[in-house]
């Protein structure tokens, strides 16, 4: 997946082994350059990151501060650099689910939530779809109509907005209020 000058490939999430983080490893590519290797092993804890050769320890921070000034890439003071490498694992995700569900399906986000619709007849999305969706549901964004990786951004943004709002309504899920 690419966002702006940052790309991941060879991305292996192993779902089985995440317990308190995802276990992962990949490759973080900045302006088309091989430039790291970052993985984590899923019990917790900071992303390992070994840069690629010429690259040092020093042009990670470099590229940190870079990724740091995109507020979408890095939503959080704390740990800038694991913090942008799960946006972009998060935009992996999401256009591997977009690629899939667009062949069949319009999808489209509204507010927070992320909704599809077909034909019965298994027909191709088309124009004709789109536009009923418009007129039924105003104001919402049709993925299809996107790049795949507009559509990523679309899709991980309205996952963040549900998920600030489900903390702002039980910011301690679990924990009975007094």
């Amino acid at each position: 997946m690419k966002y702006g000058k940052y790309e991941i490939k060879k991305v292996a999430v192993n779902d089985r082994m995440s317990e308190e983080t995802v276990n992962f490893s990949l490759d973080l590519y900045v302006d088309g350059k091989k430039f790291a290797a970052v993985s984590n092993d899923g019990r917790g804890g900071c992303h390992r990151t070994h840069a690629y050769p010429p690259f040092t320890r020093r042009d990670v921070d470099r590229v940190e501060e870079e990724m740091a000034q995109d507020e979408f890439l890095v939503d959080s003071d704390f740990e800038r650099f694991d913090n942008a490498i799960n946006t972009l694992l998060l935009l992996d995700d999401a256009a591997r689910n977009i690629k899939r569900m667009i062949k069949t399906k319009a999808v489209w986000v509204d507010g927070n939530e992320l909704y599809s619709s077909g034909y019965t007849n298994s027909r191709v999305p088309d124009e004709a779809l789109f536009d009923r969706i418009r007129v039924q549901y105003p104001g919402v964004t049709i993925l299809n109509t996107m790049t795949v990786e507009a559509s990523a951004v679309e899709s991980v943004k309205a996952a963040r907005r549900k998920n600030e709002a489900e903390l702002a309504a039980d910011p301690l899920p679990g924990v009975p209020r007094i």
